[in-house]
């Protein structure tokens, strides 16, 4: 990333979501906190959709334009 000329705030945002797991960058920025507690958010969701595929039609809002409430 840094051959490419890429801001050092972004490349260390991008390294810091892996906190723990694969790298030993801690997320400093708020963005970088988000990044972070996005990634496991979206893989508990992952998780529970595979597990109970019902789980995902609860996600789902209700009253979207153009569909009956169900």
């Amino acid at each position: 990333m840094r051959s490419r000329g890429i801001d050092e705030r972004l490349i260390h945002a991008v390294a810091s979501h892996g906190y723990m797991l694969t790298v030993d960058v801690k997320p400093e920025h708020e963005m970088e906190k988000v990044f972070y507690a996005i990634d496991e958010l979206t893989g508990l969701i992952g998780a529970a959709a595979l597990v109970r595929p019902s789980f995902e039609e609860r996600l789902r809002p209700r009253g979207e334009v153009g569909e009956e409430e169900v």
